[in-house]
């Protein structure tokens, strides 16, 4: 993506993934008022994965739910790559107490 106009319609898109059905329904299943939620958007220069690194950031523990952690997962390439071989990763966790 480049330029303002491109940015802007992919946060569009973003902020109207809150209502799709199976948002909703989820916040129906869970007892989440749909005005009451919060989404935001992270915007960075992408690099070449393939000369440099990537990574995934997630503000709770993803495999038991615990809400007081901060986990970051890196390896040099590809995502995709780093996915299919688990054993390539570097993986750190933070405590976060709310």
């Amino acid at each position: 993506m480049t330029g303002k106009k491109d940015l802007i319609e992919a946060c569009k898109k973003c902020f109207a993934s809150l209502f799709t059905d199976r948002a909703i329904s989820y916040r129906v299943d869970k007892g989440f008022d749909h005005l009451s939620i919060a989404l935001s958007i992270g915007v960075q220069k992408m690099v070449r994965s393939d000369l440099a690194s990537s990574g995934v950031i997630f503000s709770i523990d993803t495999e038991s739910g615990f809400k007081d952690a901060i986990l970051i997962t890196g390896a040099y390439g590809s995502v995709r790559r780093w996915y299919r071989v688990p054993s390539i990763r570097t993986n750190f966790s933070f405590s976060n107490p709310r």
